[in-house]
């Protein structure tokens, strides 16, 4: 999780709630965010990941899924409201950039992974406007900061020697 973007992956808790990674906060929360098709007029490449292995998701192609987006200091994570199983975590090691471009659904948040990832291009739709630009500049903040500071593991913890460095215990 820390290293690798999952899709279709146990994310959630039997309390709906994302379950944290070692050294991981949740940031944001942003309910009503749609995962949307491609500009082009091409299938979103979440949605031709699964489409060999759920037919269920074809219809994703017109319409695109309602979900959550969740923003952590380690990853962005996005799930479908009504099946949570249908999602995607992108650890900001993967990911290349966050911006705002237009689309045939109006502006969109692009999350744009990097090769090793499989270059992903996923695009989402948040409204209002404002809540759109707040995401993606707490995202791209984030991203920044991870850049600076990258979390590639779980640290291991020893009853000899710990020391507090920026709130966690090493």
């Amino acid at each position: 999780m820390y290293r690798e973007m999952k899709m279709r992956t146990t994310l959630l808790n039997s309390e709906e709630k994302l379950i944290l990674l070692s050294l991981e906060t949740q940031c944001d929360r942003i309910d009503g965010v749609w995962n949307l098709s491609s500009d082009q007029g091409e299938e979103s490449l979440l949605h031709h990941y699964y489409e060999a292995r759920d037919l269920n998701a074809i219809s994703f192609k017109f319409s695109g899924n309602l979900g959550i987006m969740i923003i952590t200091n380690i990853r962005v994570v996005w799930y479908a409201a009504l099946n949570p199983q249908y999602n995607v975590s992108i650890p900001y090691l993967q990911l290349k950039s966050c911006r705002i471009r237009d689309s045939r659904f109006g502006h969109a948040l692009v999350l744009d992974t990097s090769l090793q990832s499989g270059e992903y291009i996923l695009g989402f739709q948040v409204k209002p406007e404002e809540r759109l630009e707040h995401t993606c500049k707490t995202i791209q903040a984030l991203l920044n900061a991870f850049q600076s500071s990258p979390v590639f593991w779980c640290p291991i913890f020893t009853t000899r020697c710990r020391r507090n460095v920026g709130g966690c215990f090493y």
